[in-house]
């Protein structure tokens, strides 16, 4: 149960640990725990290499932990972790001794492959919470979109496709987030040229989500689409003149104020509904390197990650660490042409 909303008043700070000061580190970790230091506090910053590590605490005013092994976790409530999916094993059996009451916050991929994931699938199930920062399926217009999707105005979801921004896992956790996690009943894939594909996944219900390569993460060219009974969600106007007269067509579109983007807004026939990201304003405030829109909106999205694991009830509580293994390893075998999709058979199959 959470201690409190961020409406409410929290009794306490809780204080985190962040494992990895690489670029995910560097442009997301401590930028968002930076932007809610009214709910955390950063009380270490841990990497494996000093040279690399002290410029980067001094930076961000948080103490430089250089051996992880000496550090006191006996009042930390929170530990981020975002190393290569190989070193995830080693950082979690550091922290065993204090999991019955420490909770993990682990970047995707947790792992790359069935070895890896069944090295680390036990020792996580000795934590007290782990969240995944599946922060793909957190972007806001995706949040904005499924919003609209609940409130039934295109009907019964149909499809949704993916346009140059779903990329294998993040991609997959995306079209199974309009389907409530799902497990995947079949999958198809279609090469396009030499550098291009389309991935296909199809659902017991169904509903089916498409991958259509390549992903263009720095360049914002494609874009989703949700297909209903009754309309679709777009970001294309262009697509009403394709829908059919009887269906209904929304258009997803950014919000901007001086060029600088807002928030993101849908509207269409009796539906007008806009979100407004108060978080990016204090983003554009700190100094990090990557303040690309993509980083900005992908640093929004790990805010309302983070703040899943004590304070707001959402969907990340139903997103644990075997559905994040189940989409690395059925994603890459999708992509791959692969037929078993989940050899770990971590989620139920369907019939």
């Amino acid at each position: 149960m959470a201690d409190s909303s961020p409406n409410g008043v929290l009794p306490r700070r809780k204080k985190v640990l962040i494992v990895g000061a690489g670029r995910r580190g560097q442009n997301s970790l401590l930028p968002s725990f930076r932007c809610l230091s009214e709910y955390f506090e950063i009380c270490g910053l841990h990497s494996r290499t000093a040279e690399k590590l002290l410029p980067i605490a001094r930076k961000w005013d948080v103490p430089a932990v250089t051996q992880l092994a000496d550090f006191d976790l006996s009042a930390i409530d929170l530990v981020a972790i975002s190393v290569p999916t190989k070193q995830n094993a080693p950082v979690l059996e550091a922290l065993l001794p204090y999991a019955k009451r420490i909770r993990i916050l682990i970047d995707t991929p947790i792992a790359w492959n069935v070895e890896e994931a069944a090295r680390i699938k036990p020792l996580l199930e000795q934590f007290a919470g782990v969240t995944v920062a599946e922060d793909h399926m957190n972007f806001p217009f995706h949040s904005l979109v499924r919003e609209a999707a609940l409130s039934g105005i295109i009907g019964r979801p149909r499809s949704v496709s993916l346009f140059n921004i779903g990329y294998l896992y993040h991609g997959l956790s995306i079209i199974r987030s309009f389907a409530s996690f799902a497990p995947v009943k079949g999958a198809w894939r279609k090469l396009l040229g030499s550098h291009a594909k389309v991935v296909g996944y199809e659902f017991a219900d169904g509903f089916s989500g498409t991958l259509i390569g390549p992903y263009r993460r720095q360049e914002k060219v494609g874009g989703i689409l949700l297909e209903g009974s009754e309309g679709i969600i777009s970001e294309a106007p262009m697509d009403a003149n394709y829908i059919g007269h009887k269906r209904r067509m929304y258009v997803l579109q950014p919000t901007r104020s001086d060029g600088l983007l807002t928030g993101y807004r849908i509207s269409g026939p009796g539906y007008d509904v806009s979100s407004d990201l108060a978080q990016l304003r204090a983003l554009r405030a700190l100094d990090f390197k990557d303040k690309s829109e993509i980083n900005l909106i992908q640093n929004c999205a790990l805010m309302d990650v983070i703040l899943s694991v004590f304070h707001d009830h959402n969907m990340n509580r139903n997103y644990g660490y075997t559905q994040a293994l189940y989409d690395s390893l059925v994603s890459q075998r999708a992509d791959s042409g692969e037929k078993r999709l989940d050899p770990m058979e971590l989620l139920p199959a369907v019939a």
